[in-house]
C-alpha cells in the first residue's frame, strides 16, 4: 500500500493556487479484498492492464484518506511514521487555513501555506526512501551527512 501526497496544478486556471491532495492506494489482484475495502471505507476501484492482468486498486482522497489513516494507525508498524506525516498534513486542510469567501469560492493558499504543504509532502517522500534502504546505508548516510540517493520507488504499490 501507499500513503502519499501528491500535487495537483490548474492548469486552465492560472489564478487558481496548487492543491496538494492526500492518498490512500494500494493494489491487489483479488478482487474480493479490494471490494471489502470499498464497501467498509468507499472510495475509487480500478482495473490496470500493462502492470499485471488482473491488478485490481484502491484508493483515497483527501478528508476519506485522512479518515482511514486515523483508523489503521493503531495497527501500523512500518508505515507509523509516514501516517503520522499524513496526518499532520490533513490538520493543514479546511476552514482554519483557508476561507471561504460570500460567493462560495475559497481564499487562495498564502505562499507560506503552500510552502508548509510542499515541505510535508517532500518528508513523507523521504521517509519513503528510508523504507528501501537497507540499514547499513541508512547508518552510512547519517554518518557521512550525505543526501540520500535517489530512489524512483516511492510506494509499495505499481500504482504510482
Amino acid at each position: 500500500g501507499c500513503i502519499r501526497i501528491y500535487r495537483n496544478y490548474h492548469k486552465n486556471r492560472p489564478n487558481k493556487s496548487i492543491a496538494h491532495i492526500l492518498e490512500i492506494a494500494f493494489g491487489q489482484n483479488e478482487g474480493k479484498i479490494i471490494d471489502w475495502f470499498m464497501g467498509n471505507f468507499g472510495g475509487n476501484i480500478s482495473e490496470r492492464r500493462g502492470i499485471k492482468d488482473g491488478m485490481w486498486y484502491w484508493s483515497l482522497h483527501s478528508r476519506k484518506a485522512a479518515e482511514f489513516v486515523k483508523k489503521i494507525y493503531p495497527f501500523l508498524k512500518r508505515k507509523k511514521r509516514e501516517a503520522e506525516i499524513a496526518l499532520q498534513f490533513s490538520s493543514r486542510m479546511g476552514k482554519a487555513i483557508v476561507r471561504k469567501r460570500e460567493d462560495g469560492r475559497w481564499d487562495k493558499l498564502s505562499e507560506q501555506e503552500i510552502q508548509i504543504r510542499e515541505d510535508l509532502m517532500k518528508k513523507l517522500s523521504e521517509e519513503k526512501h528510508n523504507h528501501f534502504l537497507p540499514q547499513s546505508l541508512k547508518s552510512a548516510l547519517v554518518e557521512t551527512k550525505q543526501d540520500e540517493p535517489s530512489i524512483e520507488k516511492v510506494c509499495d504499490s505499481p500504482i504510482l
